[in-house]
């Protein structure tokens, strides 16, 4: 599995909650080459704001706590009298950082204010994990720190 399905889950989930908006959402791929790529895509023209750029602050963490190792173990996703499938997978924890340029002060602190909001209510992340020719819905959560 990828940190990239991460990557691409957490950035739709802030275009869903700004998208009545204009603002620009880059994944953390694309944070990593922001400016090149708005001037490739621009022809050079000056940055539109607002924009949202997501990155990734240090790769992953491992998380070696609890009781049921599903690397070894792993978890049940289904199981009927025919076939039953397991997950085997390693619990990371990913640190990002969402950086929010405006051209005003204020315009800002709304996007922060709602963003925050949103987080601190609504921490659940639809990670689509393609497995076994199947696409597994992991649910995962935001946390900030």
């Amino acid at each position: 599995m990828s940190v990239e399905l991460y990557d691409n889950a957490l950035t739709e989930k802030l275009r869903k909650w700004t998208k009545d908006t204009d603002v620009s959402i880059l994944t953390p791929g694309e944070t990593r080459q922001m400016f090149a790529m708005i001037a490739d895509k621009t022809n050079d023209s000056p940055i539109e704001l607002p924009l949202i750029a997501i990155r990734r602050t240090g790769g992953f963490t491992v998380q070696t706590t609890g009781s049921r190792p599903l690397s070894h173990v792993g978890a049940r996703l289904f199981a009927n009298s025919e076939i039953g499938r397991k997950l085997r997978a390693v619990p990371i924890s990913i640190p990002y950082q969402i950086d929010i340029y405006t051209r005003y002060q204020d315009e800002a602190d709304e996007y922060t204010r709602n963003i925050v909001y949103n987080i601190i209510n609504y921490p659940r992340l639809d990670v689509i994990i393609p497995y076994y020719d199947e696409n597994i819905t992991h649910y995962s959560n935001i946390h900030m720190t």
